[in-house]
């Protein structure tokens, strides 16, 4: 498959768009020659608009208003201002009743959202404000690629659709069933969480109106309740690359209370969570389904290989949670064995040492 063509796909396949339908990519400065191409190769096959932002410079940060204003429209940024809620929002401190007003603002003008956006970018606007509103209130489907490269279309982009798809579901849908789940991999991960009364999601690829997925896509992910989590986390890879006698998070009443171990990184993550209590909750739990990816050099695609699992420390907010962050990072743990327990204490191996088991 050539690069136009597996460019195209994330038009026609991932999200589902038609000739007559406007899409919107957007990009960083660092991202703009990607972004670009993409944007190019999607002439023809929609309506593409063409925006770079600048950088935010951490996942989770809410972009500027440049970015606000090319994807919602002049009108609605400029009602939003007007109600005083464009502000918290960029701040990322909008109340619930802010939140509220913005997403109102957002749905009576949602014709001037375009139904279809790509995210190609270095730091994730997944978990923002920013992306919820693009996809609850205004309906659009969202592709966040934070980290694309492209050589993720000669691998992980390149899984059969469907059955990762189908894949992802099933794997979802057990999350949201369980009451528990005990993670152990070799190098010492002991961990336990709840995930009683939480939804988990399906990161399949296939974008409905009103959703989103990461590209590559290929995982289940849930966040667990907030202050159950404990043990320990080593993790293999993460932000900042591999991490070969790997990066030990300690883990007491859902937060980060240690961090040992990465080098450099490691230290300064351990001094990001001292200065940010919020930054050290443990945020998501997540089993990668694509039998595709193999990279170990990208967060974006490594948390998506098969037969891993990775958990965030940060927000979550915006998918069932409530820790509310400037600051989502994930970390990834190899060969792991994951068990699911009901509320009976009946227990299933989802995965055992990296082998998915359904």
């Amino acid at each position: 498959m050539g690069t136009s063509l597996a460019f195209a796909r994330l038009y026609t396949v991932h999200l589902g768009l038609r000739p007559a339908d406007a899409a919107l990519v957007m990009a960083e400065p660092e991202t703009a020659v990607l972004g670009g191409a993409i944007a190019e190769a999607g002439r023809g096959l929609a309506r593409v608009r063409f925006c770079v932002y600048p950088a935010t410079g951490r996942n989770g940060v809410e972009p500027s208003e440049l970015a606000w204003r090319a994807a919602f429209g002049a009108a609605a940024v400029d009602a939003m201002r007007a109600a005083g809620v464009l502000a918290p929002l960029l701040a990322k401190r909008a109340t619930a009743r802010q939140l509220r007003r913005a997403a109102g603002i957002v749905r009576a003008r949602r014709r001037e959202v375009p139904p279809g956006v790509l995210f190609i970018n270095r730091f994730s606007l997944t978990h923002t404000k920013f992306r919820a509103l693009l996809t609850q209130a205004a309906g659009a489907r969202v592709a966040s690629c934070p980290g694309l490269r492209r050589e993720m279309f000669r691998t992980a982009m390149r899984a059969a659709a469907r059955p990762m798809a189908e894949r992802t579901v099933r794997v979802a849908r057990l999350l949201t069933r369980a009451d528990r789940a005990q993670v152990t991999a070799p190098g010492g991960t002991r961990l336990s969480l709840v995930l009683r009364g939480r939804r988990a999601h399906a990161d399949t690829g296939l974008i409905q109106p009103g959703t989103f997925s990461n590209l590559p896509a290929g995982e289940a992910y849930i966040a667990p309740v907030e202050g159950s989590a404990g043990g320990t986390v080593v993790a293999g890879f993460g932000r900042g690359g591999l991490f070969p006698g790997g990066l030990r998070f300690t883990v007491e009443r859902g937060r980060a209370v240690a961090v040992t171990g990465g080098g450099r990184r490691g230290r300064e993550l351990a001094a990001t969570f001292r200065r940010h209590p919020g930054y050290a909750v443990l945020a998501e739990f997540a089993l990668g389904t694509n039998e595709r990816a193999t990279t170990r050099t990208s967060t974006l695609e490594a948390e998506k290989i098969l037969g891993t699992v990775h958990v965030a420390f940060g927000d979550n907010s915006t998918f069932g949670g409530r820790n509310r962050a400037e600051f989502h990072s994930d970390f990834v743990v190899f060969r792991p064995t994951v068990v699911l327990l009901d509320r009976k204490g009946r227990h299933r191996a989802v995965l055992d040492r990296g082998r998915l088991r359904m």
